[in-house]
């Protein structure tokens, strides 16, 4: 919270100078103003459920995806190796390059959104899961089979705990990337509402400088709180881990 307020007042001290023209670079009072007010703007308020609808839907059709894909490609060897090659040329595809084709294809609106955010968003929960199979302790597993305990204890007492963390993290990494996709969706002409097209409309359309700040400052909030809910819920959920063990220790 220091960092937070020290960058907020010396935002203010460059604004006040004189240093920018506050047409284009506004005090940082008037943004925080305008965010106090955008949240009782009904207008605002619904184009950013929009964008938050479009980031929560397309995140869990990730996970859903990422997690099927990864236990699929890292489970079977054959599978791996037969699709790694094709796995390297289109993962650095950028997202935002593959919206015009979108719109073509698909058309504009929500399933644009959540195509786009599916295909983005599912990488780090399908890398994150492959490499949590992959390595997997050896020795574990084959004392699992000499003492002859079944798949499904295995599943629960081995597989599932050493994995769980790595999807927690692949959550963590897609949860900005769809934000930014759908964002980037709506300001590039794949949707007619969301929080994307009311910053590009208060920009080209009523030329507010002030308004596409607080509109861009809210859209980082909305970042910050999912980063943090997810941080939260893995470590309720993931207590045994050493990373939150140690956390609780000090």
């Amino acid at each position: 919270m220091a960092g937070v307020v020290l960058v907020l007042a010396l935002g203010e001290l460059v604004t006040r100078s004189g240093a920018v023209d506050p047409q284009y670079v506004p005090h940082v009072s008037t943004v925080l103003r305008r965010m106090v007010e955008l949240c009782g703007d009904a207008s605002f308020l619904s184009h950013t459920l929009d964008t938050v609808q479009a980031w929560l839907i397309g995140l869990a059709l990730s996970v859903v995806a990422g997690v099927v894909l990864g236990f699929v490609v890292g489970s079977n060897r054959f599978v791996y190796k037969s699709f790694q090659a094709l796995f390297d040329f289109v993962r650095p595809i950028p997202s935002v390059a593959l919206i015009p084709l979108g719109m073509l294809v698909i058309g504009q609106g929500m399933q644009l959104k959540l195509a786009l955010i599916v295909y983005a968003a599912t990488w780090p929960m399908l890398y994150n899961i492959v490499s949590a199979i992959r390595s997997l302790d050896r020795i574990q597993q084959e004392t699992a089979r000499v003492f002859h305990i079944g798949r499904h204890a295995r599943f629960l007492h081995i597989f599932l705990p050493s994995t769980l963390p790595h999807l927690a993290t692949g959550i963590r990494v897609a949860s900005p990337i769809a934000l930014v996709l759908a964002i980037s969706v709506e300001m590039l002409g794949g949707s007619r509402t969301g929080l994307g097209v009311w910053i590009l409309d208060a920009n080209t359309g009523a030329g507010r400088a002030d308004l596409v700040f607080a509109g861009t400052a809210i859209a980082g909030i909305l970042g910050a709180l999912g980063n943090w809910l997810l941080a939260v819920a893995e470590r309720r959920l993931l207590p045994w881990h050493p990373s939150h063990r140690s956390d609780s220790t000090r």
